[in-house]
């Protein structure tokens, strides 16, 4: 699944691409054709990662909501960032997002272009 905004696409990783991006960013950079400068790979962010593929793989008809966004900018196809959403919508509909960008990124608005966009698909 694709979301596209004026700069970014938001490339919603596949569990095995989840996998990937944990383990091996380079044979995903190859499968996503992309260079990734988003958020360093390492400790807690690491684990989050990981969690998250072990939830995903066990509930793949809900894998959306526990899996991750790349951000990918569009003139480059460089990964500036990630998103996502942190579990199913609760009762009310409600559900949190979470996101970084690699340093370099920050304060283009790149991130406020993303969340604006998983808000939109989210309420759909």
């Amino acid at each position: 699944m694709i979301i596209q905004t004026e700069r970014l696409e938001l490339i919603l990783l596949t569990p095995n691409q989840l996998k990937l991006w944990s383990e091996d960013i380079s044979a995903l950079e190859i499968e996503l054709d992309c260079s990734y400068r988003g958020e360093l790979m390492e400790g807690s962010f690491l684990n989050i990662v990981k969690n998250q593929y072990e939830i995903a793989k066990k509930d793949i008809d809900n894998y959306l909501w526990h899996s991750f966004f790349l951000l990918i900018r569009k003139k480059d196809r460089v990964v500036v960032g990630s998103a996502d959403f942190k579990n199913i919508p609760n009762e009310n509909g409600e559900v949190e997002i979470g996101y970084g960008l690699g340093k370099e990124f920050e304060h283009n608005g790149h991130m406020t272009e993303a969340v604006q966009a998983m808000c939109t698909f989210a309420m759909k």
